[in-house]
């Protein structure tokens, strides 16, 4: 097995987890805290945050890294 093999399953599995950390997370803090009328304010910047990403970030992320892979370049310059 490669470097690049098992780094790449990591990171699948680390994203995994990361969601059931952000779950945990969520789940203290409304036990603790509570919840309150205004957390529903957070709904649109959260979705505008998404938005933002989607169509200025991740274009330009996805851009830069394909630059990056000598395979696609080759196909590109054909």
């Amino acid at each position: 097995m490669n470097i690049g093999k098992l780094k790449a399953i990591f990171d699948r599995e680390f994203g995994y987890i990361s969601k059931l950390n952000f779950l945990m997370i969520v789940y203290i803090f409304v036990k603790e805290a509570g919840i309150h009328w205004w957390y529903i304010l957070l709904i649109p910047l959260f979705l505008l945050w998404i938005y933002i990403d989607l169509k200025y970030i991740m274009p330009k992320e996805f851009d830069y890294l394909s630059r990056k892979n000598p395979i696609l370049m080759d196909i590109w310059k054909k």
